[in-house]
């Protein structure tokens, strides 16, 4: 079976390292901490069951994300912009309109992103997700479709919008 490539630009992929950092330092912490916590927790049997279940939760979810991360380093692709102003690309904000199966319509304003996460959201949209692979490098004006899970969606990419029309954030 093909592997899963994920696409990056250089800051996601900088982003991609840190996460990776900030968990190895995270764990290295962990380890650092829990003989002192073991001890404490063996001196209240009241806690004991209930907090050495919380520290091995929270050691298996450090090293399931790290060993994750690692995994996919080996799939990783460095992409950086193309430049062409009649394709989605990296960065690019976008109007779409996402077309449902029950013939629903939803429009939504969009950044396109390089990340390593696959989620997206009503702001930014992951190339690593089926949505996102949908627009990469596609026509501005175009209709395309894309699978999550079972369900097959299409999305009318509308056309670009300047980076002054990205909506102001909130503090």
């Amino acid at each position: 079976m093909k592997e899963k490539i994920y696409y990056l630009d250089t800051a996601g992929y900088n982003d991609y390292l840190k996460r990776i950092g900030a968990l190895e330092e995270e764990l290295k912490h962990f380890f650092a901490t829990r003989s002192i916590e073991a001890k404490e927790i063996l001196l209240e049997e009241y806690y004991s069951s209930a907090t050495s279940s919380d520290l091995v939760r929270r050691e298996k979810f450090i090293l399931d994300n790290l060993q994750d991360l690692r995994k996919k380093r080996e799939q990783i692709e460095i992409i950086e912009k193309h430049g062409d102003d009649t394709r989605v690309d990296i960065g690019d904000r976008l109007s779409l309109e996402i077309m449902f199966p029950s013939h629903d319509v939803e429009e939504m304003e969009t950044e396109l992103t390089a990340t390593i996460g696959t989620s997206h959201s009503k702001d930014k949209v992951s190339i690593n997700s089926p949505l996102g692979r949908a627009l990469y490098n596609q026509v501005i004006g175009g209709i395309y479709t894309y699978q999550v899970g079972e369900r097959k969606m299409s999305v009318h990419i509308k056309q670009k919008l300047l980076t002054e029309d990205k909506p102001v954030e909130r503090k």
